[in-house]
């Protein structure tokens, strides 16, 4: 998720890149600047509700 534009919620879709670790056999995606690692939206997002709050 976004910030919202024009009144409307704003949803992202990510094409991210899944990676396989060869020694410990995890598996990773491709980490995105942007988005908050811990949530499901971006950090301009967690901003925006903050400042809104």
């Amino acid at each position: 998720m976004d910030i919202p534009m024009h009144g409307k919620r704003v949803g992202i879709h990510l094409n991210r890149k899944r990676f396989k670790c060869q020694s410990c056999n995890k598996t990773f995606y491709e980490l995105v600047s942007r988005k908050d690692e811990k949530r499901k939206m971006t950090k301009q997002l967690i901003e925006y509700i903050a400042r809104e709050s």
